[in-house]
């Protein structure tokens, strides 16, 4: 999570930024989206059991951000075992999570480097 958090936003909690697709707008310490709020949201929807819902205010306070960015990492990981076939790694997850094709894409390698080096 420290990791990610680094590579979202840099342990700047109050930013805010376009969402690279054009599909709004993502949020604080985890750079939660719009979009992925309003799943995390839906009561009726496949987090239902899951259920973190938070506003678009609440998003800028760093417990509410990581907690939905935590419970959004953890169905991507649901989402990315299902796909997969097995039980998918943390790499494979965070992969997902930042919507990369490949293990060795150069971010995921910028990002596995700063996980070592939060190790130490």
């Amino acid at each position: 999570v420290k990791a990610l958090i680094a590579t979202e936003s840099g342990f700047r909690a109050s930013v805010k930024i376009k969402d690279g697709r054009g599909q709004g707008h993502a949020t604080g310490l985890m750079q939660i989206t719009d979009a992925t709020r309003l799943i995390l949201s839906d009561e009726d929807g496949e987090l239902k059991d899951h259920l973190v819902n938070v506003n678009e205010s609440e998003l800028k306070i760093p417990t509410f951000n990581i907690a939905a960015g935590i419970r959004w990492l953890f169905h991507k990981k649901s989402l990315t075992t299902k796909r997969l076939g097995h039980e998918a790694s943390w790499q494979e997850t965070i992969m997902v999570y930042k919507g990369y094709k490949r293990l060795d894409h150069p971010q995921m390698l910028k990002i596995m480097q700063i996980l070592q080096e939060l190790k130490k």
